[in-house]
């Protein structure tokens, strides 16, 4: 997949642009299965859950806070699962998740004594459980995962002005997760896709050590949890050929908006085909568009709330393409 955010605003200290702080990037997922038999099922899966890449324009007298800001960090994951099925078309499956985790943050600003911390790659373990409900039918499937938190602690450095200060442990949980699918058949070759997802955000909290002493507040945290709802309709075109349009909400974490997270409040549709080349074979493809409203970005430091920027008509527009093979 392909994804190109287009995240511009201004800059509340000195007025300067902040350029387009997301950047480009491209998520890569891939998952293996093995039917052992009627009733047990092997499955192996890889993808990248959580990511941030931010990067500000400096600001003409480098005072601003989000000046020259720069964050960039990758959690890689890779989930075993073991299925069970029972006689009445309910799937039980559960397994471990191990999770790969690195980052830096830089805050070159003079207002924040060019600040940069280094998250070295470090893993994490956790697990993943749920319940599946088939009904052939008509077309029914209802799926209920839950995804635990997993706690990264690594001996990190920060540093201010270049000048690097003692180490010092870092803790912090990447946040548990529920996600529930409901597909259903409502009229002949047509489906209902229903689902929704939350992501205990608030759970987060990334304090290094020094940072968090210095400036009364952690480096990022999220207000609260996030929950994203969705609504569609697919439909076979031909014996080959389906398709799909899902339409989708995102509470966001709230406010105040951090200038290392995520916008709140978006929405989403997307459009996708599957192709099926053979029996064995086929190629699913999709894009995806995303949009938010105008918002403020704000910083915390000595018990205060500051905002520093405003972004307007943000958006992201992403592409993927998926091969099936089943053998």
């Amino acid at each position: 997949a392909v994804v190109s955010p287009s995240v511009k605003g201004t800059d509340l200290a000195e007025g300067s642009a902040t350029g387009n702080v997301a950047e480009n990037f491209t998520p890569v997922n891939a998952s293996v299965k093995y039917q052992l038999n009627d009733q047990l099922a092997l499955a192996l899966g890889y993808d990248q859950p959580f990511g941030i890449d931010v990067k500000y324009n400096p600001t003409p007298y480098n005072m601003s806070p989000t000046s020259a800001m720069q964050a960039h960090a990758k959690v890689h994951a890779l989930t075993a699962l073991v299925g069970y099925k029972t006689a009445q078309n309910l799937w039980v499956y559960g397994g471990p998740a191990y999770y790969n985790v690195n980052g830096s943050v830089s805050l070159p600003s003079d207002s924040t004594a060019a600040y940069a911390v280094n998250l070295p790659k470090d893993g994490a373990w956790g697990y993943v459980a749920g319940v599946a409900y088939e009904k052939p039918e008509i077309a029914l499937r209802a799926v209920l995962t839950y995804r635990s938190s997993a706690k990264y602690a690594k001996p990190i450095t920060e540093s201010f002005a270049g000048q690097a200060l003692p180490a010092s442990d870092l803790n912090f949980k990447l946040p548990q997760s529920v996600n529930v699918d409901f597909l259903t058949g409502i009229m002949p070759k047509t489906q209902l896709i229903t689902g929704m997802r939350w992501v205990n955000w608030k759970q987060f909290k990334l304090e290094p050590a020094v940072y968090s002493s210095s400036f009364g507040a952690p480096l990022v945290s999220f207000p609260k949890d996030s929950w994203e709802f969705k609504l569609g309709v697919g439909r076979q075109l031909t014996d080959k050929l389906s398709g799909s349009v899902v339409l989708s909400y995102d509470t966001g974490n709230g406010a105040p908006v951090s200038p290392l997270g995520p916008p709140d409040k978006g929405y989403a549709i997307n459009v996708g085909a599957k192709y099926a080349i053979n029996k064995n074979v086929d190629v699913s493809a999709g894009v995806q568009y995303n949009w938010y409203k105008n918002q403020t970005v704000a910083v915390e430091g000595g018990g205060m709330v500051t905002p520093v920027a405003e972004f307007k008509n943000m958006n992201v527009l992403g592409a993927g393409v998926q091969l099936g093979v089943h053998f």
